[in-house]
């Protein structure tokens, strides 16, 4: 039939496979920052006891500026509770 779906979905390494497709890099990428940064702060045992997650953020941008929020951003905290926590 002409314009009929097909009748099943690609799968996602069907998807990242093709030519041109930057998914498995970025994937990859993403995965080793993860593993390292969690590796850094004490293993993911380490992670698995924690209750909360705390960070001061500073953080600038022009863009900020430009829609008349210059500073909003520029230092901040935040905290977020474990999923298991809440």
């Amino acid at each position: 039939m002409p314009n009929s779906p097909p009748t099943s979905k690609p799968s996602s390494a069907t998807l990242a496979n093709r030519k041109g497709s930057p998914e498995p890099q970025k994937e990859e990428a993403t995965t080793d920052r993860l593993d390292h940064v969690v590796e850094a702060n004490g293993g993911l045992q380490r992670w698995n006891e924690l209750d909360t997650v705390s960070a001061r953020l500073a953080q600038g941008d022009v863009t900020w500026e430009m829609v008349s929020q210059k500073g909003v951003l520029d230092d901040i905290y935040v905290t977020a509770l474990s999923p298991s926590r809440c």
